[in-house]
């Protein structure tokens, strides 16, 4: 993989590294999609707790307060909940990262995740890069501004995992606008070229006329 070229008239970026800030997006997309996942399913869980007459006070009441028959039921609906949680958290990322190699927000922002070989990543490696996103958090969040400084883009669950995450479009939106106005503008320098013919007639016509 080379670095791309910035070359507004040939920049293609597909298969390049994706840099921090499309990948700090699409990583704050998918957060927003898995939190608000959980928030709505808990509150289902707690609408169906209703139905048998438990509340959220009544699962957070001391154990202590309640028959050893209630102490269980408690211990077993707060383990399911967690359980339940835990699974989508780790399975929405791994799902996606070993089916596709892009969850919905790195779809969003043109970007997947391939094994160092350029081959999806396998269970374990994206086991790994999963553990790797909570190891990068260690150090005030280090392991992920090191895609700032990592010629190759990679924080360090990237290294961990032996993954790169790489641009899927074939060139970025503003390099697209960029060359955009870029043909506008030889559009609009090509119409005065055609123009100045007819005007220098036209001059010569009246000087002429004037001689």
């Amino acid at each position: 993989m080379n670095r791309p070229d910035f070359n507004p008239e040939t920049t293609n970026l597909q298969g390049h590294y994706a840099g921090f800030v499309s990948r700090m997006i699409a990583f704050a997309v998918d957060w927003l999609i898995v939190l608000s996942t959980l928030f709505i399913v808990s509150s289902i869980i707690i609408l169906i707790l209703g139905f048998f007459n438990i509340t959220v006070t009544d699962v957070l009441r001391p154990l202590s307060q309640d028959s050893q028959l209630r102490q269980l039921l408690r211990l077993l609906i707060t383990g399911v909940i967690i359980i339940m949680q835990i699974a989508f958290l780790v399975g929405y990322f791994l799902f996606f990262w070993t089916l596709v190699g892009q969850t919905p927000g790195k779809m969003l922002m043109g970007l997947r995740v391939i094994s160092m070989d350029g081959r999806p990543l396998s269970l374990w490696q994206a086991t790994r890069r999963f553990i790797g996103y909570y190891i990068s958090l260690i150090p005030f969040f280090l392991g992920y501004f090191w895609v700032l400084v990592s010629d190759s883009r990679q924080g360090w669950h990237d290294k961990i995992a032996r993954s790169y995450v790489i641009y899927t479009w074939e060139a970025r939106p503003s390099f697209m606008i960029f060359k955009r106005l870029s043909r506008a503008a030889e559009k609009r320098a090509a119409a005065v070229q055609r123009k100045r013919p007819v005007q220098e007639s036209i001059a010569r016509e009246e000087d002429i006329q004037r001689g």
